[in-house]
């Protein structure tokens, strides 16, 4: 059994013609040396059955097996802010009238725009795209099928998502080192995979409060180093 860490900078759906942005995917082995990159367009990969044999298929390789584990870590939005969530499925979500999103200029407060995530981003780090106002809703939406497709769900670690003996977190190359362009934010994306399974307290975690991570786990979560 191998271990591989994943970074995957995801493209649009329809991202063939745009020859600055297509889904750029870099695997690093256990030690963290780069074991094969490309770029191109993930869309027919998705028909794949299991995650091996989509990964098998984007590199036209045969070297990820059943037996090994992976990890992800995905330039994506996983889930959409709670209020849009609580609207789109009829449930009442009412904003307190003193919250500073009425304001101008507040919009990073507005929880039907930006998750609490990426509240914490902007506090810690910088701003954040919205999947809900910026043009990322794209490749946001391919991941989510992505997850779907391969079974990752949230179990009892808020903010991981888990396949069997696979793991896919979010997180965002701009707050991991300079950004540049695909290949080099997959790369990024790659070694913050490698920091979760062996450096894991120099990452900013989900903090433990209950409805904190209430949250979380109806939003998810950006994963990124804390020395950044």
């Amino acid at each position: 059994m191998a271990t591989y860490y994943v970074g995957w900078d995801v493209g649009a759906w329809y991202c063939d013609d745009n020859s600055k942005s297509r889904d750029a995917i870099v695997v690093l082995d256990e030690s963290g040396k780069k074991k094969i990159s490309s770029r191109k367009v993930v869309r027919q990969e998705l028909q794949q059955k299991t995650v091996y044999q989509f990964l098998n298929t984007f590199f036209s390789k045969s070297l990820f097996r059943e037996s090994d584990k992976i990890i992800f870590a995905i330039d994506a939005v996983f889930s959409f802010p709670c209020g849009i969530i609580d609207l789109l499925s009829g449930n009442d979500y009412t904003v307190d009238p003193n919250s500073d999103m009425w304001q101008k200029g507040c919009s990073i407060e507005n929880p039907f725009l930006f998750r609490y995530t990426e509240r914490i981003v902007t506090e810690k780090k910088q701003r954040p795209l919205s999947v809900i106002q910026d043009s990322i809703g794209s490749q946001s939406s391919k991941i989510l099928y992505f997850l779907k497709r391969y079974h990752f769900e949230q179990k009892d670690n808020v903010g991981v998502w888990e396949s069997k003996q696979n793991i896919a977190i979010e997180t965002y190359p701009s707050i991991l080192g300079k950004k540049g362009d695909d290949i080099h934010d997959a790369h990024l994306c790659a070694e913050l995979a490698r920091d979760f399974r062996i450096n894991r307290s120099n990452l900013y975690s989900p903090p433990d409060k209950k409805d904190e991570q209430k949250i979380i786990k109806k939003e998810g979560w950006i994963w990124f180093r804390n020395n950044e």
